[in-house]
């Protein structure tokens, strides 16, 4: 059963869909059951999330894949540029 559980997520993941925020804790648990992290990658890709220096963190706390905290810092949030005078 928990084999199973591990391909629907991973069935999941790969459907295309519109960008969806995703969290450190659901990036975790990802990796944790074992998906593997050019999946994760992807995910983090295309959810469109941009994410701060606290969950990048937490993705370095954690101990996720150099990859994955990397495609995460691609993503980090930056300021907008100011407008022009």
């Amino acid at each position: 059963m928990r084999h199973f559980s591990h391909l629907a997520i991973v069935a999941a993941l790969a459907l295309p869909s519109s960008a969806f925020a995703i969290t450190c804790d659901e990036i975790t648990n990802m990796v944790r059951v074992n998906v593997p992290s050019s999946i994760v990658v992807s995910t983090i890709q295309s959810s469109g999330t941009r994410f701060t220096p606290a969950d990048i963190n937490c993705l370095q706390t954690n101990q996720m894949p150099p990859d994955v905290v990397a495609a995460a810092q691609a993503q980090a949030a930056t300021a907008a540029p100011a407008p022009a005078p």
